[in-house]
């Protein structure tokens, strides 16, 4: 009998993107349909304006419950609730019109009579109206198209209530549906243009046209980021500017205090235009950057060097930041490995029109290298260099290649002296301002850090967007009828809205001092204090983005969350062991965590 092999079959990526790709595709084109609808809907209600008005005589008016049973779903016995009924307000009505008698059935423009919703009062409203003219016969007024009389309708005012919901569909599904295609699209294309003819598997970082030559051109940014903010912008505006050019007469007509969540839709198509600018702005500002590696790969047990060219003069006071990290799976949130260095003083070429940032990292022997473009477990190595200018701040990222090769040693040592003129010790004070931190001496020699609320509002605006439309798609479900998937949705939005609660107010400080620490952190600051003598502190570290003490007993207690930069974190960890003991085992020089050199 054969035996079998104990490795599991690979699954190639690009096997997704075909079926992802049409589901997305369905997204586009449910958002064409409702925009169209969007569109034919304004139209009808402008021509309706010149309608002629004549009296008609009601001689039908009903108005049909239908009760909405969701399969698998049991709940309490009674009358259904509002969100679960949808209302159909069938009537019939009489009218002349030049001389000739006509029956029509229309009631609103959102349809005929056999049209029904669930979206405000409007239908039942409605028909208490036109049951007060149908028995005792009194006319009605109703509006016939003097070019056709055969059409007619009793109601032509605009209902915000459907023109929010068509717009709703007609930009969130178009904008994911196209936003992903175009994404995918302009991905596809930048990978097909840097692989290799003919890859060499005993050079796997041949594969790629710009690793051979040692030249890589920035990852995602403008390159990116510009086209799909172009599609989106482009899309949100076909889609929303039928109901944006109709706010003024929405506001007018109603009262409904719910129909302030029309400006939705206007706010987020400025955001969308800023972003787009912005993009835009930074590309004129910065050009096309490029990492020139010294030699590629670059080498597990050995180091990644080159420069980054910069076609423009980029003025900042505080350097450049740049991060190495070691990425599983695309998650950049979590690196399985990450160094950080700031430089402070760039290379300029002779005429002053470009800059290079040089590039030395050390990469540990036990570091994992790139894998395979059809590996299970991705592997990526990306650096990232970041500088705060005046106006727009410099981003760019770059994909390398890092694999072993025969120059890996396990005892490499890296010489600092090639970028030692290029760097300075970067001053805490400058850099816990920029994070948010504030530090107050205390009078016994100790130190008191305040982590302010709000530090991280590259996180925090996006993410309250997100739970923003994420609660307006539940409250639609809502007035749809559906009841399961709500509740599903329902607990992510919890977890959204504490989440979101947690990056805005959650504020938190530590005083360090030779008899201990006191720990104080919650929402507002407002939360139990908690003292640790300095007997009990075996050490202060960093945990990714987050500062702990270990105690002697093994027990973490959290100091600090969401620091953002491993030179921040350094700086905090270094100073709070100063305060706590001046002979604090590397108070001078805070040591990594170990889990980022694995």
């Amino acid at each position: 009998m054969a035996k079998r092999s104990g490795k599991k079959p690979r699954i190639h990526p690009g096997l997704f993107v075909l079926p992802l790709g049409l589901l997305f595709a369905v997204f586009a084109v449910v958002g064409m349909v409702a925009t169209s609808t969007s569109w034919h809907t304004m139209a009808e209600v402008d021509a309706m304006r010149s309608w002629v008005e004549v009296p008609a005589i009601i001689r039908q008016a009903e108005l049909k419950v239908n009760v909405r049973h969701n399969h698998g779903y049991r709940g309490r016995e009674g009358p259904p609730s509002r969100s679960k009924r949808t209302y159909q307000l069938i009537a019939l009505y009489d009218y002349e019109f030049g001389g000739r008698r006509f029956t029509g059935d229309r009631v609103s423009v959102y349809g005929n009579s056999h049209t029904g919703d669930n979206i405000s009062s409007f239908l039942s409203n409605a028909y208490l109206e036109l049951l007060r003219h149908r028995d005792p016969r009194t006319p009605f007024r109703c509006f016939v198209n003097p070019r056709q009389p055969y059409e007619s309708v009793l109601y032509r005012e605009l209902r915000w209530g459907m023109a929010a919901a068509y717009t709703l569909f007609a930009t969130l599904f178009g904008a994911i549906g196209f936003g992903f295609l175009t994404g995918v699209l302009v991905s596809s294309w930048r990978r097909l243009r840097l692989r290799a003819a003919q890859p060499m598997p005993d050079a796997p970082w041949l594969a790629r046209t710009d690793w051979a030559a040692g030249k890589i051109r920035a990852r995602g940014g403008t390159a990116v980021a510009l086209p799909i903010l172009a599609v989106l912008v482009v899309w949100w505006t076909i889609a929303s500017l039928p109901l944006v050019t109709r706010l003024t007469e929405i506001f007018e007509s109603t009262r409904n205090p719910f129909a302030v969540v029309t400006l939705v839709f206007p706010a987020v198509g400025t955001v969308l235009v800023l972003a787009l600018v912005y993009q835009f702005i930074r590309r004129l500002k910065f050009g096309q950057s490029m990492l020139e590696l010294a030699s590629s790969p670059g080498v597990v047990g050995g180091q990644l060097a080159g420069v980054v060219r910069i076609p423009r003069v980029v003025r900042t006071t505080e350097g450049f930041l740049l991060k190495l990290s070691c990425i599983e799976n695309g998650d950049s949130e979590n690196p399985l490995w990450r160094k950080e260095r700031r430089v402070t003083e760039p290379m300029r070429d002779r005429a002053g029109e470009a800059i290079a940032v040089p590039v030395l990292f050390a990469i540990l022997y036990k570091a994992k290298e790139t894998s395979p473009a059809d590996s299970r477990r991705k592997i990526q190595w990306r650096l990232a260099v970041s500088a705060e200018t005046p106006g727009v701040d410099y981003e760019a990222q770059f994909d390398v290649p890092v694999f072993k090769t025969p120059d890996s040693r396990p005892d490499f040592e890296l010489d600092e002296r090639a970028v030692a003129e290029f760097e300075a010790a970067p001053q805490r004070n400058t850099m816990f301002r920029a994070a948010g931190i504030i530090k107050v001496p205390l009078p016994d020699g100790g130190v008191r850090l305040v982590f302010r609320a709000a530090r991280n509002l590259e996180t925090a605006v996006p993410l309250t967007v997100i739970t923003v439309l994420w609660s307006g798609a539940i409250w639609m479900l809502l007035r749809a009828g559906w009841i399961v998937l709500p509740i599903v949705f329902g607990l992510i939005d919890l977890l959204l809205i504490w989440w979101a609660a947690r990056v805005w107010l959650y504020r938190s400080s530590v005083e360090a001092r030779p008899d201990g620490l006191t720990l104080q952190g919650g929402l507002l600051g407002i939360g139990r204090q908690r003292s640790i003598p300095a007997d009990e502190v075996e050490k202060i570290t960093e945990e990714w983005d987050n500062i702990v003490v270990v105690l002697s007993d093994k027990k973490q207690r959290m100091i600090a969350r969401s620091i953002e930069g491993q030179l921040t974190q350094r700086a905090v960890v270094t100073e709070l062991k100063a305060a706590l003991r001046p002979d604090f085992e590397g108070s001078q020089n805070a040591q990594l965590p170990r889990a980022r050199d694995h």
